[in-house]
């Protein structure tokens, strides 16, 4: 429920990643004085903003005294802080393509003032100034029949996942026409969870083209680097719900960038098993020493080494029930890993699946990128390097094998 509070009783986060500037500000200024608070500022309990921190900042400047605030129960920083990444992408529509970069460029390149030159001023705190206060039910299956054409499924993943993992569902604003402004993830996902109505915020003909700019152009920069660097890291982990399909036997589904460059035709139900001619030809192309680089929950791990190849798995966030990650477990994963290594194994694969992109900085990238090639390097012994007879691949899923000798 959105609630119109004294705006002192709300307070930024020190942890937000976006860095302030002073040009989108003074059009977040623009965006208040033309248009009001078409979205809720959304904080926690205590009080802490968690997406709206430029556009209360602006408000106190402009003279506001009262925000609509909806508020969502997060206790934990670290919930606290994925939800807020979560707000800076979701609450625009983006497509996956698009960068900070790329749409400050496009809202630059509009002629701003021209589009809101004939709109009237709206006076801070008056009730024209909360236009979110004000929503209205709208019959899903209408408003998505106007504009299923526009459905996107990267939209609708981030409009999902604030939904299912903290209970935030954002108006969608729509105009005269019941077009969608801003929230068409939003509105994909109800229409695909069958609910009657959804919630939405009107803007007039006249106010279309100034909304849509806004709300899904008008970003600020983030500064993942800094504070956020390490939560992002934590986030990348295999989930709990990413278990791959199961047997009768209780055999796992082998990913597909464990077999695609050997079987491009065929999909993981083909591999609960490795075995007999398959299993020949699988260790023929990539050989019987094998790197599983990110292994997740070990799944393709014990599949491998259950076909008899001998597997060293590296994985730091081993998950158990809950998404909670199994420090103990991926420390003794890791020591092994760190053994087995120093023994001289001479790999014959490495395989990274999924793991670039996963991993959210390119210099993370890079030191992987160095890891992979120290392992693919043969095994240094007291007389030089031996070469091994048959090359040595590492292998991605997006990607046909890479061959090194």
């Amino acid at each position: 429920m959105i609630k119109l509070v004294p705006i002192k009783e709300i307070q930024a986060s020190e942890y937000n990643p976006r860095r302030n500037d002073e040009k989108r500000l003074a059009l977040t200024e623009l965006s208040l004085k033309k248009l009001g608070f078409l979205l809720p500022v959304y904080a926690d309990t205590s009080g802490e903003i968690l997406s709206g921190h430029q556009r209360c900042l602006v408000a106190a400047r402009m003279g506001y005294t009262r925000v609509p605030v909806e508020y969502v129960d997060i206790v934990d920083l670290n919930e606290r802080k994925t939800v807020n990444i979560l707000f800076n992408r979701a609450t625009n529509d983006l497509h996956k393509q698009d960068t900070c970069g790329k749409i400050k460029n496009r809202l630059y390149n509009m002629d701003i003032e021209g589009i809101s030159a004939g709109l009237p001023d709206i006076e801070p705190d008056s009730e024209a100034a909360f236009p979110c206060m004000h929503t209205r039910r709208v019959d899903t299956v209408e408003l998505a029949k106007k504009n299923h054409r526009e459905f996107d499924g990267h939209m609708k993943a981030l409009a999902k996942t604030l939904e299912n993992r903290f209970g935030v569902v954002m108006p969608i604003v729509v105009d005269q026409d019941m077009a969608v402004v801003n929230g068409i993830g939003r509105l994909q996902v109800a229409a695909e969870a069958k609910r009657r109505f959804v919630k939405c915020v009107q803007v007039s003909g006249a106010q279309r083209e100034l909304a849509a700019a806004m709300l899904n152009l008008l970003s600020m920069d983030f500064s993942m680097e800094s504070s956020y660097a390490d939560v992002l890291r934590y986030n990348s982990f295999m989930r709990e719900r990413n278990t791959r399909e199961t047997d009768t036997e209780g055999n796992c589904a082998l990913g597909d960038g464990f077999f695609k460059g050997l079987f491009p035709n065929n999909n993981g139900r083909d591999f609960f098993k490795l075995e007999g001619d398959t299993l020949a030809a699988w260790v023929r192309k990539y050989g019987d020493k094998i790197v599983d680089f990110g292994a997740g929950k070990l799944n393709n791990t014990r599949t491998l080494r259950e076909a008899g190849l001998f597997v060293s798995a590296f994985e730091p966030y081993f998950v158990t029930t809950g998404d909670q990650v199994h420090k103990e477990k991926s420390i003794e994963i890791a020591r092994k890993f760190l053994d087995e290594v120093e023994s001289g194994v001479e790999y014959t694969s490495v395989f990274i699946s999924s793991v670039f992109n996963s991993v959210p900085f390119m210099a993370d990238r890079i030191m992987i990128a160095r890891i992979a090639a120290a392992l693919l390097v043969c095994a240094e012994r007291k007389g030089g390097l031996l070469v091994p007879e048959q090359p040595v691949t590492a292998v991605r899923p997006d990607k046909e094998a890479q061959r090194y000798q």
